[in-house]
């Protein structure tokens, strides 16, 4: 997929062949967005580039994945010079799915968040909600 598309429908499409005789079937999946803004704590306009995260689908192994500030992890989810950090095509539902992130190293003379921050994922292009997050850091 290379771009979500506006209501977070994704239709896959497939050819079925059983005993020589063929038939098409589709199926949609339900994706979204989550986007996550990294500032100083106390002033959001203070936006930090190099902050790195994890997504996790349940609370448990979110827990389990938490570190010390300063020990990052591979993530590949950073945060870039608007201090924004997008994580796309996460599955969603009409009522939302839950996720949480854990913030796995902060902006050189920050420190990391240490609780896991729940999120909340609806189809769609645009994250709303519980899904566009602000994530304050604390200066060392």
């Amino acid at each position: 997929m290379n771009q979500l598309p506006a209501n977070g429908v994704v239709r896959n499409q497939a050819e079925v062949g059983v005993n020589g005789a063929a038939s098409m079937s589709e199926s949609q999946t339900l994706c979204g967005k989550a986007q996550f803004t990294k500032h100083a704590a106390g002033d959001q306009s203070k936006v930090l580039a190099g902050a790195e995260f994890q997504v996790f689908a349940d609370r448990a192994a979110a827990d389990a994945a938490r570190v010390a500030a300063d020990q990052p992890v591979t993530t590949g989810l950073t945060s870039d010079a608007n201090g924004i950090v997008t994580v796309p095509g996460l599955n969603a539902s009409q009522a939302g799915i839950k996720y949480w992130a854990v913030e796995t190293k902060a902006p050189a003379g920050y420190v990391a968040s240490t609780t896991p921050i729940e999120f909340t994922v609806t189809p769609g292009a645009t994250p709303t909600g519980t899904a566009a997050v602000h994530v304050p850091n604390q200066m060392r």
